[in-house]
């Protein structure tokens, strides 16, 4: 099951646009904080929160989905 989420996690960052895949690198990857990266990329903390906020919560629905799905 580990393995299926992983492909599956792996196959939705591939679809998401190079800032929202690059936020994602900086916070989990690089372990930046949110003001680090906010900083990095000029934007607003907001926006980094925001968009790291949404993309959790759709990997947490689609794993879960899946996961349902399998069961």
């Amino acid at each position: 099951m580990e393995g299926n989420n992983a492909r599956l996690v792996q196959t939705m960052i591939s679809r998401l646009d190079q800032r929202q895949r690059l936020i994602l690198a900086l916070r989990y990857a690089e372990e930046l904080t949110v003001p680090e990266i906010a900083h990095v990329l000029r934007i607003g903390l907001a926006e980094v929160q925001s968009t790291l906020d949404q993309l959790v919560e759709e990997v947490r629905r689609e794993v879960s989905e899946k996961s349902l799905l399998v069961s």
